[in-house]
C-alpha cells in the first residue's frame, strides 16, 4: 500500500510545483521617462567662452549621455534681437527653439549637444570666428561628437547669423535652419549646404528667391507661413518634419 502511495504523491508535488511556476508575477516593462517643458531650461548649463578677447556667454545641453553608443550630433543654435545681452539667461527665457531641440533628441534617444551662445550687441556675423572656434573647441574634446553632424539654427536676427555662418565656413555644417527671414537675393556660399528656410507673413512670400536657389544647385526646403505673424513663425517652426529634415544631412569630412 506504501508503494503505491509514494508514486501518486510525486505525481501530485510535481503538478503543484508546475502551477506554482506558471503563476509567476510578470515583470511590468518600465515606464518612458517623460521630460517637461518647464524642466528643460535646468538642463542648458551656463559657461562662457573666451576668443581673442571677445567674451562669449553660451548654454549647454547634453541629451541621452551614456545612454547610447552612437556619437553625438552638435548643434549651434542663434537667438534673435530680443535675446541680446550678457545675462545668459535672455535666450532661455524668451527662445523656444532650445527647449525644441531638446525635446527632439530626447524623444528619440539620440545624443546631441546643443549650444546657446549669447550676442550682447550688433550681428552675429561679428561673433562668427568666435563661435567657429567654440564648435572646435567642443569637438575636439569630445571623442564622441561626430563632425559629419555639426549643424546651426536661428530665428530671426539668428536665422540671417544662420546664413552667416554657412557663409563663413562652407562645408563645415552638414545642414541650417533660418527661421522667420526674407531669402537673399544673393546664394554666393550657401548653395552646398542644404537649407531649411521658414518665412511667415512678415517676411513674405520666398518662393521666387527659393527657386533661383534651386537653379543654382542648391538644396532647400522651403516653408511659407501666410498665416503667422513675426512672432509666431520664431515660436512654432521648430516642428518634428524640418528637424528630421535637417538632420538627416552629414557632411563628408572624416570622423
Amino acid at each position: 500500500m506504501r508503494l503505491f502511495l509514494i508514486p501518486l504523491l510525486c505525481s501530485f508535488l510535481a503538478a503543484n510545483a508546475q502551477q506554482v511556476n506558471n503563476s509567476s508575477p510578470s515583470v511590468a516593462e518600465p515606464t518612458p521617462v517623460v521630460i517637461r517643458d518647464q524642466d528643460i531650461p535646468e538642463q542648458y548649463l551656463k559657461k562662457e567662452f573666451v576668443h581673442n578677447g571677445l567674451k562669449v556667454p553660451y548654454r549647454i545641453a547634453e541629451t541621452n549621455a551614456g545612454k547610447t553608443a552612437e556619437k553625438a550630433v552638435l548643434v549651434l543654435f542663434l537667438h534673435g534681437t530680443n535675446g541680446m545681452g550678457t545675462d545668459n539667461e535672455k535666450p532661455m527665457q524668451l527662445e523656444p527653439g532650445p527647449k525644441y531641440l531638446y525635446k527632439h533628441f530626447y524623444k528619440k534617444g539620440e545624443r546631441a549637444i546643443v549650444v546657446v551662445p549669447q550676442l550682447a550687441n550688433g550681428s552675429w556675423k561679428s561673433y562668427g570666428k568666435a563661435l567657429k572656434a567654440l564648435l572646435d573647441e567642443l569637438i575636439a574634446s569630445d571623442r564622441n561628437i561626430d563632425p559629419r553632424r555639426v549643424y546651426v539654427t536661428g530665428t530671426s536676427l539668428g536665422g540671417y547669423g544662420t546664413l552667416d555662418m554657412v557663409r563663413l565656413f562652407p562645408n563645415f555644417f552638414a545642414a541650417a535652419m533660418p527661421v522667420a527671414i526674407k531669402a537673399p537675393q544673393d546664394w554666393t556660399g550657401l548653395t552646398s549646404t542644404p537649407l531649411c528656410i521658414v518665412s511667415g507673413q512678415a517676411e513674405g512670400d520666398q518662393t521666387v528667391r527659393i527657386n533661383a536657389l534651386q537653379k543654382q544647385g542648391g538644396t532647400v526646403k522651403y516653408w511659407y507661413r501666410a498665416d503667422a505673424n513675426h512672432g509666431w513663425t520664431c515660436q512654432s517652426s521648430f516642428t518634428e518634419d524640418c528637424l528630421k529634415w535637417v538632420f538627416g544631412f552629414k557632411t563628408h569630412r572624416s570622423e
